[in-house]
């Protein structure tokens, strides 16, 4: 495939994936993990294709897209674990999000969501989900 057709094809994806989900359903943690995932995709990127500019615009694109697709499915499951006092888990690909319900803090639930990639946890945040 020629970086020309490399490069329409990851716009097309973009721009699908975008469609698909939706502005709505959006929100600005979303776009924060969108964010987070882009700069890290375009630094991977840059550094390991043989093209700086073209790795760097790939690797930010696909990054944009897992950040911001990992990031809504945690969101997701925090909101569903404080709705059903329960744990909840998503996997998208080699990637896992688990919500567990913690305790609460006034009116709020305290969420614990744990990320793990290929079975290994990296990293932790409690969330607080109020109605």
């Amino acid at each position: 495939m020629t970086p020309k057709n490399l490069c329409l094809a990851v716009c097309l994806v973009l721009s699908i994936s975008l469609l698909g989900m939706g502005c709505q359903s959006l929100s600005r943690s979303d776009y924060e993990g969108a964010g987070v995932g882009a700069a890290t995709g375009a630094v991977a990127g840059a550094l390991i294709a043989g093209n700086p500019w073209q790795g760097g615009v790939i690797g930010g694109a696909l990054g944009a897209i897992a950040g911001g697709a990992i990031t809504h499915i945690a969101r997701t499951a925090s909101g569903q674990a404080a709705q059903h006092n329960a744990p909840v888990a998503y996997q998208r690909g080699n990637e896992k999000v688990v919500a567990t319900p913690v305790g609460t803090k006034g009116e709020c639930k305290v969420i614990k969501e744990r990320y793990y990639k290929d079975g290994k946890m990296y990293k932790e945040v409690e969330r607080e989900v109020c109605n």
